[in-house]
């Protein structure tokens, strides 16, 4: 199935009766069912509730529903929804029915390593920032993190590198050796632990 344009009214009929279509003169050996929104604009509430219904309707008769979509804004309200927690979106048929080449798969498994590696990179320093933040203004995690973000949506830079010039930078101008000495014996005295 091939929806063009807005899923939406008349369209999302039309995509209703054709997975009816599909339901009701399967043969043996059918196990998936593939809808391909790459052709798709927008996706409407119409077009969720179809695909939805789609979606329960080939669980029902015990196949796969699979949705194609590589158009990022429709990808990010699929992904928004009940649907999109239920089925993933594949990028394109080889992905959807499974004969996507295994260098392909391959390489793309590399990059979802890459950057996994690199978000858990960004972790340390983005947490110290948000503990600074916490700790200079009485803030909680949540609210810490929400002015990193503001800020580097404003500023149109990424959240490591925010988090990376905060850290970096001197309270009060002092040095950082100086400022680690002293937080380390203001904490000593906070806790009433002698020096050693």
């Amino acid at each position: 199935m091939h929806p063009t344009g807005d899923l939406e009214g008349a369209t999302a009929d039309a995509l209703r009766d054709a997975v009816d279509a599909v339901l009701a003169a399967r043969g043996e050996g059918l196990t998936t069912v593939v809808v391909d929104l790459a052709r798709v604009r927008s996706v409407a509430a119409a077009g969720l509730t179809a695909l939805l219904r789609a979606q329960r309707a080939c669980h029902d008769a015990g196949l796969d529903l699979r949705l194609i979509c590589a158009d990022a804004p429709v990808r990010r309200v699929l992904a928004g929804t009940e649907l999109g927690r239920r089925l993933p979106l594949y990028p394109d048929l080889d992905h959807a029915v499974g004969t996507a080449s295994a260098e392909t798969l391959l390489d793309e498994l590399r990059l979802k390593v890459r950057d996994h590696e690199r978000a858990r990179a960004s972790l340390p320093v983005i947490e110290q920032a948000k503990g600074m933040l916490m700790g200079r203004f009485g803030l909680d995690a949540e609210e810490a993190f929400t002015v990193l973000r503001t800020l580097s949506q404003e500023h149109n830079t990424k959240l490591r590198d925010l988090a990376d010039r905060l850290t970096a930078a001197a309270p009060d101008g002092t040095d950082r050796d100086g400022a680690r000495a002293r937080a380390v014996d203001a904490t000593r005295e906070w806790l009433q632990i002698s020096a050693r």
